[in-house]
């Protein structure tokens, strides 16, 4: 974990970086944003999981083997994601038949 965390150190320490990063960053939380604006929670869930997987690849590609470091919290942000989706869904499902929850 350390390496991983000495690389991101060194990615945000750099002021074109650190730019470019918060840059990509913020794209990409407004396509998520964008899709939950227009009511896809398919497209969100989607794209938050692709962020999550991204993250743990990114960390492998640079940082080899201790790129596997953030994969329980990735597990657990995944499970939080999918399950919440999946609950949002049930319950929109539920009100479109009638049904009182």
């Amino acid at each position: 974990m350390q390496k991983v965390l000495e690389f991101e150190q060194m990615l945000l320490s750099s002021p074109v970086s650190a730019v470019l990063t918060i840059v990509f960053m913020m794209v990409l939380i407004g396509f998520i944003l964008a899709a939950f604006w227009k009511r896809s929670l398919v497209l969100g869930v989607i794209l938050l999981n692709v962020t999550l997987a991204g993250k743990v690849a990114l960390s492998l590609l640079f940082t080899g083997e201790s790129g596997w470091a953030p994969l329980g919290n990735t597990i657990f942000g995944l499970m939080m994601v999918n399950g919440i989706g999946l609950f949002i869904k049930y319950r929109n499902r539920k009100k479109r038949r009638g049904i009182d929850i």
